[in-house]
């Protein structure tokens, strides 16, 4: 609360804030003045503004620089005023009150004692609501801060998930690159083997040219048989070096390619990425259905952009067909739904409303109804004569669904089951065709 702003009474320190009120005395003090008046009035009653108090009641006029004592009361305005307030002459932030009806404080006695009392009770039983409704408030406050913190960690155990995935997947396509390279193209142990066969060449070369001429020497013929046996192998390794040299080179166009590699495309992805997820409100004011069962309703309606204005509550309007075709008759499309005591919540959709007037069943091939338990659409059974229009029915999906007996609460179907005759969906068992319902609910989608 904020600080009282209130000047001192004292012409001397008029520039200075006021810290306290007498009642005796009718003025505001500053710290000087208090200090000089509680040694001079011992007696009298003083009150620091400082304590939450932002009006101290003086008896004086505030309006303006009336400064009057007030003598009247204005019940046009329930309000104290002085003489300045109520005089003829309007004008010089006077005469506010001068067409009003005024009277004397004394007049009005009598009136306000006789409310007192009961003002008082209603003050507490107000302050009791208050109570209630602030602690209310702390929960759905607590509440809201609960399911906002699950819903980022919902958000980012998603993402989490996507970065993981798209790491794995970039992990994977490199080393898928270096097998598939590897299994084509030239690779560091053929160049390493193809880098020692020269010296091996020179060295067989070497040894060759010396025993050329010294075979008749039997004595060195089993190593010489073996330097052959090295030449023939080093030959043999040299050409399948070469058979390998001359594969790669005709495999030199070799490439991998990755997609998407084109910028519109790859942009396109990154355009996804930056769209992916929505935030979405719950703005339907139900007592039936919930977020769930709204994106249910939108998707069966094959638009998510709808809103639902509601137009008729059972349990606010009343249950008699008169209210309802009162609040409900010509505003389409339409969306009923219906909880019975079971809790078993179901209704329909029309595209073309109701109304009184029409006095038939009108068709409507956009017509269906639902189960919110079941999560399941119905196409109706004819749609040529579907909506029915009567002054002596509420909601009318001719056979499958219709309410009777000039209210609201009782729903009847053909057949021991809700909606649907002849397919045997059972939607909401009873042991005869009339449900009784506990809510019903109208909406028009815009």
């Amino acid at each position: 609360m904020e600080k009282n702003s209130q000047k001192c009474s004292s012409i001397e320190h008029e520039e200075k804030d006021a810290i306290s009120f007498c009642f005796e005395c009718k003025v505001y003090m500053c710290n000087k003045c208090e200090s000089f008046h509680s040694k001079l009035c011992k007696n009298h009653h003083w009150f620091n503004l400082d304590k939450n108090i932002n009006e101290i009641f003086t008896g004086f006029c505030t309006e303006g620089n009336h400064m009057g004592k007030l003598e009247y009361f204005c019940k046009s305005h329930n309000k104290l005023c002085c003489g300045f307030c109520i005089t003829k002459i309007k004008g010089k932030e006077k005469g506010q009150h001068k067409d009003c009806d005024v009277c004397f404080i004394e007049e009005i006695k009598e009136e306000k004692k006789d409310k007192f009392n009961n003002n008082l009770k209603n003050l507490e039983n107000l302050s009791i609501i208050l109570d209630e409704k602030i602690n209310q408030l702390k929960i759905i406050i607590e509440k809201i801060n609960e399911n906002k913190e699950v819903l980022k960690l919902k958000i980012q155990k998603i993402f989490t998930q996507i970065r993981s995935e798209l790491n794995d997947r970039e992990d994977k396509l490199l080393l898928e690159i270096d097998k598939k390279y590897d299994e084509k193209l030239f690779n560091e142990d053929l160049i390493r083997e193809s880098e020692k066969l020269p010296n091996k060449v020179k060295i067989s070369l070497e040894k060759g040219k010396l025993i050329n001429d010294d075979w008749k020497d039997e004595n060195k013929l089993c190593s010489y048989i073996n330097d052959c046996i090295i030449i023939e192998n080093n030959i043999k390794e040299i050409n399948i070096i070469n058979e390998k040299i001359n594969n790669y080179n005709n495999e030199k166009d070799f490439k991998i390619f990755f997609y998407p590699d084109k910028e519109d495309e790859i942009k396109c992805f990154i355009d996804e990425i930056k769209k992916f997820g929505n935030l979405d409100e719950f703005n339907v004011n139900s007592k039936i259905i919930n977020y769930e069962d709204e994106k249910l309703i939108k998707n069966w309606i094959s638009n998510n952009k709808i809103n639902f204005s509601l137009l008729y509550r059972m349990s606010v309007d009343g249950d008699s067909f008169k209210t309802f075709h009162d609040k409900c008759d010509n505003q389409y499309p339409a969306l009923f739904v219906a909880k019975t005591k079971d809790g078993y919540k179901f209704g329909g959709y029309t595209s073309i409303g109701w109304n009184s007037q029409s006095n038939t069943y009108l068709p409507d091939k956009k017509a269906f109804l639902f189960s919110l338990n079941k999560k399941e659409k119905y196409q109706l059974l004819d749609d040529t004569a579907v909506i029915g229009c009567f002054i002596n029915r509420g909601v009318d999906f001719h056979n499958d669904c219709y309410f009777y007996q000039n209210n609201m609460t009782k729903c009847y179907s053909e057949g021991n089951h809700l909606f649907l005759k002849g397919k045997g969906t059972v939607l909401a068992n009873n042991n005869d065709s009339t449900f009784i319902v506990d809510e019903v609910e109208i909406y028009k989608i815009i």
